[in-house]
């Protein structure tokens, strides 16, 4: 019944896209921990030393979860169609008709109740594309981030708080990593005044460069406060 509330569009949109973002986070970052450990080894040779192919297979990890989406994106068109114009299950009951209380009928009544019918929201579509959008943003986001930190300490730490590698070049890096964000997400954000905003690609780049911003001042501020708390092991347990 959702395609027929603008409200409870909302809140699916936003509670579906988290949702799934959450398994595509945990998915993709077991997948591209086993790319960059396990599987690219198959790319070591002339070309590419052992460090060169493990951050070859982090970056084709990235480029395959964008696939991923996409493919979804392009296989959802005029599927979902046919499934949400088709009435609800259980239409809703009439506007200001009260529930008959079970109770009240007597033995072979058969209840009656009134409905009306209601159409899908115009744009109800929209919805559903931002959300394959939002949960989309928010896992290239973060896996554009674990590449930047395998780059800079060779790990790939997932959504762990705390971290074993702790040079002082760390915090200077996403430093710049943040300016560099800032600087791309500018240039795409005058491209886009200037040029036409690029539709669903630019939304979707966009966004993507301010989720991996957020995700840069997120590692700093880890990285800052791991080692301001470094020798307090109950504020923060850092090895």
């Amino acid at each position: 019944k959702f395609q027929f509330s603008r409200a409870r569009l909302y809140v699916v949109r936003t509670l579906g896209a988290h949702l799934c973002a959450c398994f595509a986070l945990g998915t993709f970052t077991v997948i591209q921990h086993e790319a960059v450990f396990t599987a690219s080894r198959q790319f070591q040779g002339a070309l590419l030393d052992q460090k060169g192919a493990q951050i070859f297979s982090a970056a084709l990890v990235v480029v395959t979860a964008w696939l991923t989406f996409a493919l979804y994106r392009a296989a959802a068109i005029g599927a979902r169609e046919d499934m949400f114009k088709k009435p609800p299950l259980y239409p809703w009951p009439a506007s200001g008709s009260p529930p008959v209380p079970t109770s009240s009928l007597g033995r072979g009544t058969t209840l009656q109740t009134s409905t009306e019918t209601r159409v899908p929201v115009s744009d109800w579509g929209s919805f559903v594309n931002a959300a394959e959008d939002e949960a989309c943003v928010i896992t290239m986001g973060y896996l554009l981030n674990q590449f930047l930190t395998f780059l800079v300490s060779g790990e790939l730490p997932g959504l762990k708080s705390t971290y074993t590698h702790h040079p002082k070049s760390m915090f200077p890096f996403w430093i710049g990593a943040i300016v560099c964000f800032l600087a791309l997400l500018t240039l795409v954000l005058c491209i886009r005044s200037r040029y036409g905003d690029g539709g669903r690609l630019g939304s979707i780049c966009n966004r993507t460069l301010a989720m991996g911003l957020s995700w840069c001042i997120y590692r700093a501020a880890s990285w800052a406060v791991a080692d301001i708390l470094k020798g307090s092991h109950p504020l923060l347990g850092v090895e």
